[in-house]
């Protein structure tokens, strides 16, 4: 990969990084609040559930993200992290940060499917 295609990936994670520093505002969608109304309650309960996840997706991306630059650093960037191969382009266009080509991501979402445990989201944004 040439300097000046790792220049841009380098960018595209740098501002995936910026977006993702949001994830310290969205704590506070996260806060318990309470009300006498069980209508309510239940609306304030689906409402964290959903802000929870959000942040849990953030952070997982935002923890990706600082893997993607460890390798960067390290001459990784572009190799699959299950094969070895090298990612495709266009792939890592679209999720800089991803760790896996494409075949190797379809296996692990089919390992996952099959186990009932979603552990890995590359695709996530």
């Amino acid at each position: 990969m040439s300097n000046t295609e790792l220049n841009h990936f380098q960018k595209a994670l740098e501002d995936k990084r910026r977006e993702i520093e949001s994830i310290r505002v969205m704590r506070e969608d996260i806060a318990v609040e309470s009300s006498g109304d069980e209508v309510e309650r239940l609306q304030l309960a689906s409402e964290r559930d959903v802000a929870i996840h959000r942040f849990e997706n953030k952070f997982t991306i935002a923890r990706r993200v600082e893997d993607a630059f460890q390798r960067l650093q390290d001459g990784t960037f572009g190799v699959c992290e299950r094969c070895g191969d090298d990612i495709a382009p266009k792939r890592l266009k679209a999720v800089p940060w991803t760790e896996f080509c494409v075949a190797c991501q379809t296996t692990i979402e089919l390992e996952s499917a099959a186990t009932g445990e979603f552990t890995h989201d590359a695709f996530a944004a």
